[in-house]
């Protein structure tokens, strides 16, 4: 298994969020997506639905407008993360 520093994930996830483009590599494999918009999945059915990004951005992306801000934070222990953004929609 890849082993990535957290900055490096912060910025695929901010990635993935903001043009789709996902990298599964990043993923652990006991990773599980919740979502109030999306269907809950395990990595391997996350994977299969985001992995080609068209569905994404034609239901999410396609709306927003613009991100701004998007701020992005780290634990002192580098263990925890969060990606706070807004986003501007049609």
């Amino acid at each position: 298994m890849l082993k990535f520093k957290i900055n490096e994930i912060v910025d695929a996830i901010e990635k993935w969020l903001v043009t789709g483009e996902l990298n599964k590599s990043i993923l652990a494999d006991s990773f599980h997506f919740i979502s109030p918009f999306w269907e809950s999945n395990d990595k391997a059915a996350f994977v299969e639905k985001f992995l080609d990004p068209t569905e994404y951005r034609e239901k999410s992306l396609s709306n927003i407008l613009k991100f701004d801000p998007i701020i992005k934070l780290q634990s002192e222990d580098k263990k925890h993360f969060s990606i706070i953004l807004q986003y501007h929609t049609k």
